[in-house]
């Protein structure tokens, strides 16, 4: 069995972690940055599976959740990356402002 005050600290760890994570994703405007942010939030939740002792078909199905999400990602990055030429927020909305505005000016 392990020491409780270490689960306690690998729980805490796992935590500081999701909330790393979920802070970046927040506030990030490059979306490279959030999507590497909410992947991290996932590990951390995958943490503390593990620490609490979760079945190995829990965590296996959990890392292939995050591995499939983080290819997802990847894959919608390259595809923006193609279409506006940036992976900024800000540039984004700004580019499909612009087009908006271009279809209903008649």
């Amino acid at each position: 069995m392990r020491d409780p005050a270490l689960t306690y600290a690998l729980v805490a760890l796992s935590a500081a972690l999701m909330a790393i994570g979920f802070a970046g994703a927040w506030l990030a405007s490059n979306l490279a940055k959030r999507l590497t942010a909410q992947v991290l939030t996932m590990l951390g939740a995958l943490m503390v599976c593990v620490v609490i002792g979760a079945s190995q078909a829990l965590m296996l199905a959990g890392g292939a959740l995050i591995f499939g999400y983080a290819l997802v990602g990847v894959a919608v990055l390259v595809r923006l990356q193609e279409a506006y030429g940036t992976i900024e927020l800000q540039e984004i909305d700004a580019a499909d402002a612009q087009a908006e505005a271009q279809e209903t000016t008649p």
